[in-house]
Formats: C-alpha cells, structure tokens, sequence
C-alpha cells in the first residue's frame, strides 16, 4: 500500500547516505538494511501465507474428554458418577484405547506421583517444594512418556489440570510439554 507512512520510508534510499554517518540510523533504514542482507528488495513478491483453517489449538493432538467434568461431586451420587465413567472408558476400550490412570498426591511423607498402566505401576518422590498440582501435571506428562500407543486414554481425578490444558497459552513448563 503506498499510502502507508512506514511502506514509504521503507522505500526511501535517498537519503542513505547520511544515515551510514549517523550513530543511531533511523529504523526503517536499519530495516532495509537487514532485509538487503537477506537479499529482500525492493522488488520481491511474497506468495500469500497458506494459513490453517483452523486455530492452532484445535490442531493439537491432545483430545479431552470433558464428561465426567459436569459432575458436582459433593452433589452428584456416587453411583451415577461410577456408572458415567464406566460408560466413557467402555467406549474407549472397545476402539482399542490403551487406558492409563494417574495421581498426584501429598502424605506426611512428601510429595508423590503415580502412573498405572494396564502391565505396571510407576511411582515417583516430587520434591519438598511440589505441589499437588505439580504432582498431577507430572504424573500427567510420565504418562504420556509410557504410553505404547497414540490411542491412549489417560484418566486423571485432577480437575485443575483438566482445565489448565484448555489453556491457549501455558505459563506452566510441564503443562506446555504436554499440550
């Protein structure tokens, strides 16, 4: 667009010469500078971008399964809670699902965290300075790492965690590994 102020002064070398001599050239000449360096001039056209139809978080391959999120616990009987679940990992397991199951915790011991695969459970010390929520998100990302398939449904009680991976921009290290 020529009317733009910073597309015109981008454009402008004439006055080139005297911004060589300057400490502190204007951008816009610093700009061209770099962009000469890359052999960007003038005269080169840029293809449109091909841009996904989609954001990028829904092209992640992570999929929640938010089912058992809709419960109210303390109002919910145990009954329709354990009947809902069952319903969700049958549906899983007869598309060949792999299932996981994972916590996070705090004792009088410290902090801990558990994976239980279909052929073994794994059981690691957190630190002192842990949380339970750490505790969750770490035993979330060794599941991910002793999984034997992609198709693999990890269940975890941790409902922070859950939401925390609806997240469009983690702060949480482990959470972004996992995402």
């Amino acid at each position: 667009n020529k009317n733009n102020i910073l597309f015109n002064n981008l454009e402008d070398d004439t006055k080139d010469r005297h911004y060589r001599k300057l400490k502190n050239p204007p951008l816009t000449y610093v700009m061209r500078q770099e962009l000469e360096k890359m052999n960007i001039h003038k005269s080169t056209k840029f293809n449109n971008p091909q841009t996904s139809k989609n954001p990028f978080w829904r092209n992640s391959k992570l999929k929640l399964n938010l089912k058992m999120t809709q419960f109210d616990k303390n109002n919910t009987s145990h009954n329709i809670i354990t009947r809902t679940f069952n319903e969700t990992l049958n549906t899983y397991t007869k598309k060949g699902y792999e299932v996981i199951y994972t916590d996070g915790s705090k004792t009088e011991h410290g902090y801990g965290a558990a994976v239980i695969t279909k052929d073994k459970t794994y059981k690691y010390k957190c630190n002192e300075y842990s949380s339970v929520y750490t505790t969750e998100l770490f035993a979330l990302s060794k599941a991910i790492k002793h999984r034997s398939t992609n198709k693999t449904l990890i269940c975890t009680d941790s409902l922070s965690v859950v939401q925390a991976l609806k997240s469009l921009r983690p702060k949480n290290i482990l959470l972004k590994q996992i995402q």
